[in-house]
């Protein structure tokens, strides 16, 4: 889910000279309508995909022995 900032207000007069800005400002208007109106639990979690980078060190298989780290003490 994505988080809300619905207590931000701007004021309109700095946007309401850009078309493409107003174009997506109601993309997004449109996309949070659908978004409250959806249940949490329409999209099932193993339809969540993501993708892992090759070269990336995820916490999980880091394994660390930290009884041989040197630690200064003072």
């Amino acid at each position: 889910l994505r988080p809300r900032f619905s207590n931000i207000k701007v004021p309109q007069l700095i946007w309401s000279g850009d078309e493409e800005l107003q174009k997506q400002i109601k993309q997004i208007e449109e996309s949070e309508k659908i978004n409250t109106s959806l249940p949490t639990s329409s999209i099932p979690l193993t339809s969540l995909s993501y993708e892992t980078h090759s070269e990336a060190v995820y916490t999980k298989s880091l394994q660390i022995d930290i009884s041989q780290l040197k630690i200064n003490e003072t």
